[in-house]
């Protein structure tokens, strides 16, 4: 879901806001603040660029929410996130202190080291189907907190 929207100049708000429109010179997503254990904040970032107001980029990163919550990834999507979150996950395998820092973080999140070795699998079961139910369950307005900064001068 997080790469999908939010994660590099490939994802849907960079390409939509930062690309297409002009109208963001940041856009990105991310789960897990302030932590992964127990339940916590997905967030999203935009900075406007000059010219376009806070506003304006909200309502596009609603409109990219309700476009995820009514239609599906496609598929061809959805295998370049799992290739990406595979090789994200092999990479910090990588030497003694990637593999000691992946065991503990299994056992604090998952209460068993040995759900390291079950991450493949997992990251295998994405579905546009499972992708779009997770955004239609957590992604609502009443779990919406939203945060503009303003920065113009008075």
């Amino acid at each position: 879901l997080s790469d999908y929207l939010g994660s590099g100049r490939t994802s849907a708000l960079y390409k939509t806001l930062v690309k297409e429109k002009k109208a963001a010179v940041q856009a990105q997503a991310f789960p897990g603040l302030p932590g992964d254990k127990y339940p916590n904040l997905f967030g999203v970032i935009v900075v406007p660029s000059a010219g376009h107001t806070n506003e304006e980029c909200e309502a596009d990163v609603f409109a990219a929410v309700e476009k995820l919550q009514n239609e599906l990834i496609p598929v061809e999507e959805v295998k370049k996130i799992q290739a990406r979150a595979r090789a994200r996950f092999i990479n910090q395998l990588g030497g003694n202190q990637g593999l000691a820092l992946q065991l503990a973080g299994y056992q604090v999140q998952w209460g068993d080291w040995r759900e390291m070795f079950r991450e493949l699998d997992r990251i295998n079961a994405v579905t546009p189907e499972s992708i779009q139910r997770v955004a239609q369950k957590y992604l609502t307005k009443l779990n919406r907190t939203v945060v503009l900064m303003n920065t113009s001068k008075s």
